[in-house]
């Protein structure tokens, strides 16, 4: 196995969808051999999203991590 991809994404819950699709993307194209680890800095995506990420194992295996900083860090 090569070395794991890192992706690093940010998104609220008002860009989910595109952060969905985003991932699906990354999953769908990435060889088989690549490890994929996802860095996700969340700006208040919400329970349905996170739901909807890790639906997305039914694709492939990936790691996520979620960062969530504060408000005061993110403007």
């Amino acid at each position: 196995m090569s070395a794991t991809i890192h992706v690093c994404l940010i998104s609220d819950a008002a860009y989910a969808r595109q952060l969905l699709v985003a991932m699906t993307s990354i999953l769908a194209t990435a060889g088989p051999e690549e490890a994929l680890a996802f860095h996700i800095v969340d700006g208040g995506l919400g329970q349905e999203a996170r739901r909807g990420i890790a639906r997305l194992k039914r694709i492939r295996s990936f790691a996520c991590h979620y960062l969530e900083p504060s408000e005061a860090e993110l403007t």
